[in-house]
């Protein structure tokens, strides 16, 4: 029986967590019209895949229809999203989450497990540890060894509260001892999945 203990899990103790990195170069039409030639790197880790866009080697922002464009399986580079970073700011190593809709997510624990990978690889981070800042705020990321193919993350706690999760018509927490828990994690690849424990 596979071991379910979460932080095992994470920092890939009962094996190594593969991450694989491809280059794609891609032409992208600009919003006024014109063309311009952008860098992707591609990892995948834990089943998940991302394309990094590096603002250091590209000089385009991308917008919400490129954004889908490239995610797509069948006609783009095909991704679960893409990481926006690094961005280097008042001494803060910053990432922006996009999901494949083109909109920003908050989080995503493989995202955030896929870029430090990323940055470490590239030589943006030396350290064991660091602070990675989100949307939602800074996450402790923890090197296990030196090729950063094993980490831990931490990814903070789940939320219960009818405010944090934007529940409409509820007040006060959303668990129900008689009948459901309502589990809102921070940006899971389905952006609004719930999940009903009976």
């Amino acid at each position: 029986m596979r071991d379910r203990n979460p932080e095992a899990v994470l920092a890939g103790q009962r094996g190594r967590c593969t991450f694989c990195s491809l280059s794609h170069n891609v032409i992208v039409r600009t919003g006024d019209g014109g063309i311009v030639l952008v860098t992707l790197k591609k990892y995948h880790g834990l089943g998940n895949d991302y394309l990094i866009y590096d603002p250091n080697q590209n000089r385009e922002l991308l917008q919400e229809r490129q954004i889908q464009l490239l995610c797509r399986r069948n006609t783009g580079v095909g991704a679960d999203g893409i990481l926006f970073g690094p961005v280097l700011e008042n001494e803060k190593i910053k990432v922006r989450i996009f999901n494949p809709d083109g909109s920003e997510a908050e989080r995503s624990g493989n995202g955030i497990r896929i870029f430090s990978k990323y940055l470490k690889d590239a030589g943006y981070v030396k350290e064991k540890c660091y602070e990675l800042w989100t949307k939602a705020g800074p996450v402790q990321v923890e090197f296990l060894d030196e090729d950063a193919s094993r980490m831990k993350v931490d990814m903070g706690y789940a939320a219960f509260g009818a405010d944090s999760i934007h529940a409409v018509g509820f007040e006060g927490d959303m668990i129900n001892p008689f009948s459901s828990v309502i589990i809102f994690t921070i940006s899971p690849a389905c952006p609004w999945e719930t999940q009903t424990v009976s």
